[in-house]
C-alpha cells in the first residue's frame, strides 16, 4: 500500500544529514535487492511505506530519539499531494 504522502527520508551517514524527497513514481521502481540496477551492494532485503509518526517506534532504542526529532522536523512536509 502506498502512503499518500510518499515522503522519502534519506539519511547520509557520511555528513550526518537527512534529506527529504517526495517520491512520485511507482512502487515497482524501488528495488532494494539490486540498487542501481545491481551496481551497488544491497543494504536491505525489503521495504514498505510507513506513516512518518510510526518511524520512531520501528527504530532500535538507542537511535529512537534521533528519529523522533527527524519525524518532528519533517512533519510539516508529510501531507498528501
Amino acid at each position: 500500500m502506498t502512503d499518500p504522502t510518499s515522503l522519502v527520508l534519506v539519511a547520509n551517514a557520511a555528513d550526518a544529514s537527512i534529506s527529504s524527497f517526495r517520491f512520485d513514481g511507482e512502487d515497482g521502481e524501488i528495488d532494494v535487492a539490486q540498487p542501481g540496477g545491481g551496481q551497488h551492494k544491497a543494504e536491505f532485503d525489503h521495504w514498505r511505506w510507513e506513516k512518518l509518526d510510526a518511524l520512531p517506534g520501528l527504530i532500535i532504542p538507542f537511535k529512537r530519539g534521533v528519529y523522533e526529532q527527524v519525524a518532528a522536523t519533517f512533519r510539516p512536509f508529510a501531507h498528501p499531494v
